[in-house]
């Protein structure tokens, strides 16, 4: 069978693209080519042949230019080369490759460290030189073959073509690992079952996974792809079998999967018709990624689609990239059982295991923003200038669209559909800076307004977006530039590259900035800095934060022409408008707290003890949950050695921040509690016990040594009858003093398992402990509660703190087995009593008592869309207790501030009317109400009269409130009752 070996990368390593040098020269290449070490020669010649690799892209060579083929001589394992190129510019690489070499690796690249397989990791050459002694090492491959069939009896009328991947297992220079994949090209003939595929991987390469993937538009009701196991072929590329580069395999098999067919259809809203073919785009999204476009033929309202999924998995379908219509459509939009929405967020799930039967989409229609974006003054540019337009309703996305000034022009449309009845629309652009640097005085995004573009946001003019509005203009802006070096006093350098974050802030509260990330390359004192600051900014001010330099650097401070430079209150303040070159500063040292940290009794680990250590800065004698000051240094105890020396640095005092602190490590393994702080009598577990230091000096001699701790130990279980998800149940455990955690760790009950150990080290001189769990969201499960014996739930969870087991710190406390909970279910509906014109954020909280923080079970802000009135709810807790549901919308006036859920009928506005949810069942259509608000009405009861007037007057003199009051009654929104209230009553009367 015919084989064209096409390779196509499927995952791009990011490389930085260096400067290439334009030279119209010719390139000269030559030198030797080489079989695999201790490979013998072939009995007969072999033609080898070698081409540049040219047009580096930023992550791989995108052309090639031929230099010839060269002779390797029967019975030599040597030749040489020479080869000529002309017109090649920039970067290049040299790749060589032969036909029919048996054993041998079918792409080879030079690089003066060894020859590589990996076109990625070629050595970059300059073009328009000289090189000799450029060798080529041939690599030796093995062989995987096998055959691929579809389902018994299935064939297809006409040639099918698939592709065979090779994906290898790669590990980036950070450490990341990761699969890559090459696909090589096979045909399945017409009329027949199945096809034999052999293809090379090279023995250099890491350990591999094999699969298939259709080329082309696959046939309905099969899978787009499947990967090879010993047990059979599966969907899923983390559950196929690893092959590792060790010796070559066969009966590598695989099979065409079917699946599980997902019908629907797309519907033009309101039996509309369109006069063209119009193309839609159908997105399944979720667990799994498929997407098809299917075509609305003029002069109909509809047509449909099917998707073949694998079972098991949860999905969502939307329709998006709408073209050919008479008028816009907001894209995207999602399957509801109740019709097409725009929110992802709220749209179900769908199970592919039992779709449902016809999937309905309707075309939404919206409003159409255009305008034009523009390079300033006129100006060209020889690149294409690439970006994005992006429409916020308050601070609410809505939608982006992309935008391309060709290469030579200054100006390029835009449009964008937008959802219909929204307001204080605000539109800006974002420039993609990856394929346009048009210079540091441009800023990378700029805002509309009709007088001019505008850098800062509060200076956005609002767009009207309840009709269509064209010629939203937006110029690419310039800005002022804040420019300088950032230097270390030498002779300490940094240790290896050093990335600083520069700040240019400003605003009464100083949280609005530009920033600049600029690098001080290892073994150099400093680096130069350019900031581009909007022109409509403020005065402003310059602060770096670092983590890298020498330990006795502080990791902030502020610029200031003094050089003092630690307290913001000293930092100087720049005219904003105007360009400021020569700012350099040098960054701060500070005092130090130094010391050594070990393991506690002698012990010597296997592994390296990675420890982090900071000054932490709170109150004296309170544990501040909201810490002042946090400066941290990593270190590490070496595998085999007990201990390690450590200097950690110390901001000098300002007066924002408390003039003593407290010094803490973190760390991981497992033997030794997770956390500790300082004292000089032995390390301590709770900050409240920690020895507290003076600012202002050094310290020497600040030993610690980490807290061995004891166990709590036991196994976490799945309920009767439940499943784990495919990648496994992760369940985080709490070791709490306090609800908000103390000690945690992660366990994963892994795929096809029911239960997991747990172990959890907490300090002996914590006090009594209980223990918590956590799930992430929509897992069927209660997302957190609390490990008790007590029998107060059908299992020995329980969702409140006060009713946790309590653990003695002091002994080992093992066997503390638990069931995870799936909890009862919540659920409802927020409604209002007329359509929002906009997005209205409703909070709701399920609690005891949703005044107190203690008693809260859950709570979530839902957004009632515009052009609706509903949002629906559902949430799993472990209850202790009975609770109430409540409501809040701070949005807007017209619709009442609060209220408590009332046996589905209405909502009331005083927790003392609420229906109470009981404990230990499920509660459906537990629905509340927004009710129009009367203003004035202090005492809920439905009417303003002079008893609302009195009450207020009581609340304003001080005296005591016999009956509860809601904020009705604050008619100017001060947080107020007083005068401007009565008066508002007497107006009513």
């Amino acid at each position: 069978m015919a084989r064209r070996g096409i390779k196509l990368i499927f995952v791009l390593i990011f490389h930085v693209l260096t400067a290439g040098i334009a030279n119209s020269a010719d390139t000269e290449i030559s030198g030797s080519i080489s079989l695999p070490v201790d490979m013998p020669a072939f009995t007969e010649s072999k033609r080898v042949s070698v081409r540049l690799k040219t047009d580096w892209n930023g992550s791989y060579f995108q052309s090639s230019k031929f230099c010839g083929s060269f002779t390797l001589p029967a019975s030599q394992t040597t030749t040489t080369y020479q080869c000529t190129v002309s017109d090649t510019t920039g970067e290049i690489g040299v790749e060589v490759f032969g036909g029919n070499l048996e054993g041998v690796a079918e792409w080879n690249y030079y690089n003066s460290n060894g020859t590589t397989w990996s076109s990625q990791d070629a050595e970059h050459l300059v073009a328009g030189s000289i090189y000799a002694n450029i060798d080529l090492a041939l690599l030796k491959s093995i062989s995987i073959s096998g055959s691929f069939r579809t389902q018994p009896g299935v064939t297809f009328a006409e040639d099918k073509v698939f592709y065979i991947t090779r994906a290898e297992q790669k590990t980036s220079p950070s450490g990341y690992t990761y699969w890559s994949a090459w696909w090589y090209t096979y045909t399945l003939n017409s009329g027949t079952e199945s096809f034999d595929y052999s293809i090379d991987s090279p023995v250099a390469a890491g350990p591999v996974k094999i699969g298939y993937r259709w080329q082309e538009t696959r046939e309905p009701g099969f899978l787009a792809q499947g990967y090879f196991t010993a047990a059979g072929t599966v969907y899923e590329q983390n559950q196929a079998t690893v092959l590792e580069n060790d010796s070559s395999w066969t009966d590598i098999d695989m099979n065409l999967l079917e699946g599980i067919p997902l019908n629907g259809t797309i519907f033009l809203p309101d039996g509309a018709t369109n006069s063209q073919d119009m193309t839609v785009g159908v997105i399944v999204q979720g667990d799994i990624y498929e997407n098809q476009t299917i075509t609305i033929q003029a002069g109909y309202n509809s047509a449909d689609f099917t998707f073949s999924l694998p079972p098991g998995k949860q999905v969502k379908t939307s329709y998006g990239n709408v073209t050919g219509a008479d008028y816009g459509y907001v894209t995207p939009g999602y399957y509801t059982a109740n019709g097409t929405i725009t929110e992802y967020w709220l749209a179900p799930s769908i199970s592919t295991s039992v779709p449902p039967d016809n999937v309905e989409l309707t075309l939404i229609p919206g409003i159409t923003l255009s305008g034009t974006v523009s390079l300033p003054d006129g100006l060209t540019y020889p690149e294409i200038v690439q970006g994005s337009v992006y429409i916020y309703a308050g601070d609410s996305y809505l939608k982006s669209t992309s935008f391309n000034i060709p290469s030579g022009d200054s100006m390029a449309t835009w449009s964008s559909v937008i959802p219909e009845g929204q307001r204080d629309l605000i539109a800006y652009t974002s420039l993609d800076l990856w394929n346009y640097d048009p210079g540091p005085e441009y800023l990378s995004s700029s805002y509309y307004n009709s007088l001019g573009t505008v850098g800062l946001k509060e200076n956005a003019e609002l767009i009207d977006g309840s009709t269509d509005q064209a010629y939203i203009d937006i110029t690419l802006l310039q800005g002022s530039i804040l420019s300088g070096t950032v230097s270390l006093e030498s002779p300490e350098l940094f240790q290896a590259n050093g990335t600083l974050s520069l700040t240019a802030y400003w605003g009464t509260d100083w949280n609005s900035s530009a920033y600049s990330y600029p690098t001080i390359p290892v073994d150099t004192a400093s680096v130069a800095y350019s900031i581009t600051v909007p022109p409509d900014a403020p005065d402003y001010r310059l602060r770096y934060n670092q983590w890298a330099a020498p330990a006795a650097y502080v990791n902030q401070g502020y610029y200031d022409s003094s050089n003092y430079g630690y307290c913001e209150s000293d930092a100087d303040i720049f005219t904003s408008g105007i360009d400021h070159p020569g700012v350099d500063f040098t960054l701060l040292k500070g005092h130090t707290v130094e010391g050594t940290i070990s393991l506690p009794d002698g012990d010597v680990e296997p592994e390296n003890v990675a420890l982090s250590l900071g000054t932490i800065f709170s109150p004296v004698g309170e544990y501040a949950t909201t810490l002042v000051g946090n400066y941290r240094t990593g270190v590490e105890i070496p595998a085999g050695s007990n201990s390690t020396p450590y200097e950690l640095p110390i901001p000098h005092s300002c007066s924002e921040i408390s003039e003593e602190f407290r010094v803490d490590y973190r760390q991981d393994n497992e033997n030794y509690v997770h956390f500790g702080f300082y004292n000089s009598s032995g390390t301590v577990g709770f900050m409240t016990d920690a020895e507290t230091l003076a600012e202002g000096q050094s310290y020497l001699g600040k030993d610690i040594e980490l807290i061995r701790g004891n166990e709590i130990t036991g196994t976490i279980s799945l309920p009767v009858d439940a499943t784990v998800p495919v990648n496994g149940l992760p369940v985080t455990l709490g070791a709490l003093q306090e609800p908000d955690g103390l000690y945690h760790t992660t366990v994963l009950i892994e795929q096809g398992m029911t239960s997991a150990p747990y172990s959890i080290r907490v300090a002996p001189d914590v006090g009594n402990t209980a223990l918590g769990y956590r799930l992430p969201e929509e897992t069927g499960f209660a997302p957190q509660g609390y490990y008790s014996i007590l029998g107060l739930m059908p299992t020995n969870v329980t969702g409140q703190y006060g009713y946790a087991e309590l653990f003695d710190p002091t002994i080992l406390n093992s066997g503390n087995d638990f069931t995870l909970d799936y909890g009862n279910e919540i659920s409802g509906t927020v409604y209002t009593h007329i359509e929002a014109d906009h997005y209205v954020p409703i909070e709701i909280t399920l609690a005891e008592d949703p005044a107190d923080p203690a008693t809260i079970y859950w709570h979530t802000v839902m957004n009632i869309r515009p052009g609706s009135n509903v949002t629906p709810y559902s949430r799993r807790i472990v209850l202790d207790s009975n609770i109430v549901a409540k409501f809040t919308n701070d949005d807007n006036t017209q619709w009442a501030p609060e209220g408590y859920y009332f046996d589905n009928t209405e909502s009331v506005p005083l927790m003392t009317a609420a229906t109470w949810l009981t404990v230990g069942i499920d509660h459906s259509a537990v629905d509340l109400f927004l009710s129009e608000m009367v203003a004035g009405d202090v005492n809920a009861d439905g009417v303003v009269d002079l008893t609302d007037a009195v009450i207020i007057l009581q609340i304003m003199t001080g005296m005591t409130i016999s009956e509860d009051i809601t904020v009705a009654g604050d008619v100017n929104g001060d947080g107020v009752l007083s005068f401007p209230e009565i008066l508002n009553i007497l107006n009513q009367l």
